[in-house]
């Protein structure tokens, strides 16, 4: 069985019609990583602050203090989540790896710090090396959609404004592939 491109829903009363469409791109979150460490829950000896945040959404002031471990400052950014659009996890690389992962929740948007004060936290983990990000898993990208031959982009891979009365969900990217919804 094919792997679904495109899915969505047809509001009632919407007026019949044919399109075809490309999925160029899908809209993906930003994730970044930061270098490997040992052992998770050992404390780091690491103290600062720094803000995190994504567009639209309100930063956050994340303090660590000395006695905080890798999963300790994950769980610092995940208690800000909801409103600064970044989330934090810690990854099991191998028995004796282990990496702290930080995403955006919504995609199409890249994630900002700011304000680093005190150590600098995030470039002694290498997450950030001098500002950047040293480790960009994946970038941040705009969904790109052919509609009818007409480029089109978006922030998310739901899309409700583009044919009137109709929701799309895109599923998967298939670039140089057309669909045709009826």
């Amino acid at each position: 069985e094919p792997t679904k491109i495109l899915g969505g829903a047809i509001d009632a009363g919407t007026p019949k019609g044919s399109y075809d469409i490309e999925i160029v791109q899908k809209a993906k979150n930003q994730r970044v990583a930061s270098a490997a460490t040992a052992d998770p829950a050992v404390a780091l000896g690491l103290a600062g602050s720094f803000d995190v945040g994504i567009p639209g959404k309100t930063a956050g002031t994340v303090n660590i203090t000395a006695g905080m471990s890798l999963t300790d400052i994950a769980e610092a950014i995940n208690t800000q989540s909801g409103t600064t659009g970044v989330a934090a996890s810690v990854l099991k690389v191998s028995s004796t790896s282990y990496q702290l992962i930080m995403s955006a929740t919504d995609t199409a948007k890249e994630i900002s710090v700011t304000n680093v004060t005190g150590t600098d936290v995030l470039d002694s983990i290498g997450l950030t090396s001098g500002g950047t990000f040293a480790n960009e898993l994946q970038s941040a990208d705009q969904a790109i959609i052919v509609l009818d031959g007409v480029t089109v982009t978006r922030d998310s891979n739901t899309i409700d404004d583009l044919i009137e009365g109709v929701d799309l969900v895109i599923a998967k990217q298939e670039p140089g592939t057309t669909v045709t919804l009826e």
